[in-house]
């Protein structure tokens, strides 16, 4: 098994774990989102990011492999709550940009 297997399934768990582990058992679906940035304005981007998904109601799950400025963000949500996730999903992309 190569180290390529083992990373992609430490990212489906990250799925998986989003799905399972929530404190909203009325949420079941999890949105993917994936953001790219460069090291030095991480730290910045990924607390804005969850202070944006969080004052939405709608806490993020993050699964990070951070070394390349690289994070994922999982968002559990139900589907009445779909536009309000793709709302914060666009301030985030906007804060990456």
């Amino acid at each position: 098994v190569t180290k390529i297997v083992y990373l992609w399934e430490d990212r489906r768990g990250c799925f998986c774990a989003a799905k399972d582990w929530n404190d909203r058992p009325e949420a079941d679906n999890v949105y993917p989102g994936d953001c790219c940035v460069p090291l030095s304005s991480l730290p910045d981007v990924i607390s804005q990011t969850e202070a944006v998904f969080n004052g939405c109601g709608l806490p993020p799950i993050m699964c990070c492999h951070i070394a390349d400025g690289n994070f994922h963000l999982l968002v559990p949500y139900n589907e009445s709550e779909r536009a309000t996730m793709m709302a914060c999903d666009k301030k985030a992309v906007e804060l990456a940009l």
